[in-house]
């Protein structure tokens, strides 16, 4: 089976959340929600960009929701209904992560620790930004003290993806700048603890410039074997946005 997360529309013009899954011949699996999907019926605009399973089969669809836009995650049954022990609602906003009235703030990855916690990452208005939530739903204060983090302060930043090493410590990948701020490739290794890690780079995060810095940025990562890491995005080769990957030792 396949699930796939975005967006739709309510009929009055509204973005919402969506969800759906396929059978393995690519038709709806109708079992799941009745009709194979499931929307936000009403409410604030909201949508997803990432999604896991959990070890129970329930599954875990983080992004924003407005207004203002902040991180938000939901948990649903297999059956495609929210799961209602999951912060009384199926759904969970974090606080606003930014400062000074920061009003764009968007998850775009999501990765699952193997204690059940949650971690979201993307941006708070142009800062790197993580969060984490509780099996319930609820923010996790022992993260960083608050339940979340930013680093690279007024860069434009943003963190595209994110994975769990064997040992606890989160990966994050993502982008900075724009395109009168030169872009980069951003990697950064926090504790579980939400601290960075400093024997990574020696500061916890490393940016990368390529093609003079016009449009680089990660989206997609993956961990291998050997620790290394992987970040895939796109550069630009002085005439259009072509792919990249680089590879980051442990």
């Amino acid at each position: 089976l396949l699930l796939v997360g975005g967006e739709s529309a309510n009929g009055g013009g509204l973005a919402i959340y969506a969800l759906a899954r396929y059978s393995t011949n690519g038709s709806l699996d109708t079992s799941f929600s009745t009709q194979g999907f499931t929307t936000k019926a009403s409410g604030p605009a909201s949508k997803f960009h990432a999604l896991q399973i959990q070890t129970d089969g329930k599954i875990l669809a983080g992004g924003l929701m407005q207004l203002p836009s902040k991180f938000f995650v939901a948990r649903f049954n297999t059956d495609g209904t929210l799961d209602t022990s999951f912060k009384t609602t199926g759904e969970s906003v974090a606080p606003q992560i930014g400062t000074g009235g920061v009003l764009n703030e968007s998850a775009y990855g999501l990765a699952l620790q193997t204690n059940g916690r949650i971690v979201l990452g993307g941006n708070a208005g142009d800062e790197f930004a993580l969060a984490r939530f509780l099996t319930d739903g609820s923010i996790d204060t022992s993260f960083n003290t608050t339940g979340y983090l930013r680093i690279l302060t007024g860069t434009d930043a943003y963190a595209g993806a994110l994975r769990i090493q064997t040992n606890g410590q989160i990966v994050a990948i993502g982008g900075k700048g724009t395109y009168t701020d030169p872009t980069a490739f951003v990697a950064a290794r926090f504790n579980t603890n939400g601290t960075l890690d400093t024997s990574f780079n020696t500061t916890g995060s490393i940016i990368t410039t390529l093609s003079g810095g016009f449009a680089d940025g990660g989206f997609g990562m993956a961990l291998q074997t050997d620790g290394k890491i992987l970040s895939g995005g796109y550069t630009y080769d002085g005439s259009k946005g072509i792919s990249a990957i680089l590879r980051y030792t442990p």
